[in-house]
C-alpha cells in the first residue's frame, strides 16, 4: 500500500449555481469539510528570487514567466538546460514540473490567476504552462 498525501483545495467560501455565496455549513462543498492536509502560512518563503512552497517543498523561480510565451515544449526543455548550465538563482537541478506539482499551487477560491491571494509570483501567464507530463493527445 502506498501513502500519499492529499492537499487541500484551498477553498474556503461556498457558492450556488450561479456563483452567489452561501454559507456553507450543509452545502457539503469543499469550503465546508477542508479535508487535506492543511495549507501552511505562510504557504511561500521567497528568497531572492526563487519561492519555496512550504506545502510542497518545491522550489520555483519568482519569476512564473522567466521566458516569453509562447514556446514549444522543446524549446521550454532546452531553457531548463541553460539555467542549470548557468546555474540560476544558484540552483543547478531545474526541471520542469510534473502535472501533479504544477497544479499543487492551484486556488481553486480564486481566478486569472488560480493561484493563492498571497502568492508572491510575478509575471503570471494567465494560459498553459509547459509540465514534464505527456499528454496522451500528443505525447
Amino acid at each position: 500500500m502506498s501513502c500519499w498525501k492529499v492537499l487541500q483545495t484551498g477553498q474556503t467560501k461556498c457558492f450556488d449555481e450561479e456563483g452567489v455565496q452561501v454559507p456553507c455549513e450543509g452545502s457539503g462543498q469543499d469550503g465546508e469539510y477542508q479535508r487535506g492536509l492543511a495549507w501552511p502560512d505562510p504557504r511561500f518563503i521567497v528568497t531572492g528570487e526563487v519561492v519555496e512552497d512550504k506545502l510542497t517543498g518545491l522550489v520555483w523561480t519568482k519569476n512564473a514567466n522567466p521566458v516569453e510565451f509562447p514556446l514549444t515544449w522543446r524549446e521550454a526543455l532546452e531553457f531548463i538546460r541553460s539555467m542549470n548550465q548557468a546555474a540560476d538563482c544558484g540552483f543547478d537541478d531545474w526541471r520542469l514540473p510534473d502535472r501533479n506539482e504544477l497544479r499543487s499551487l492551484i486556488s481553486y477560491q480564486t481566478k486569472r490567476p488560480a493561484l493563492p491571494g498571497d502568492h508572491p509570483f510575478a509575471n503570471v501567464f494567465l494560459g498553459w504552462y509547459w509540465t514534464a507530463t505527456n499528454a496522451a493527445i500528443n505525447p
